[in-house]
């Protein structure tokens, strides 16, 4: 099962607490995008939907990640999610960051206070 990511920062202190920053990284040469659009853009103009289709491809696959590393901490949640995007030389950098978050255990241990 997937844990669950959440843009929200709040979540409910009594139920649950943080483990740790989590986070995935995701570089791509500025060429792939050339590549895979060519001239054809600028021929018939328009919306660039092969690009999306490719910035949407890499944001699911820094999500599927930043998920595998909750998992490995031990997470239930993921909460405060941050996609950055950064053009850095002749590469861009996707970058997402989050809290992980674990379900706090129920204290079972009642005491008997009968005398």
């Amino acid at each position: 099962m997937d844990i669950p990511i959440l843009t929200i920062h709040y979540y409910d202190f009594n139920k649950y607490e943080p483990i740790g920053l989590v986070n995935s990284l995701s570089v791509h040469a500025i060429s792939f995008l050339r590549g895979i659009v060519g001239g054809i853009t600028s021929i018939f103009g328009g919306r660039q939907g092969v690009i999306q289709d490719k910035f949407l491809e890499v944001r699911n696959e820094i999500l599927k990640e930043l998920q595998q590393n909750a998992k490995k901490m031990g997470a239930d949640l993921i909460v405060g999610l941050d996609i950055d995007i950064t053009e850095l030389g002749e590469d861009i950098i996707f970058a997402a960051s989050a809290t992980a978050l674990k379900l706090k255990k129920k204290n079972n241990n009642k005491r008997n206070n009968k005398k």
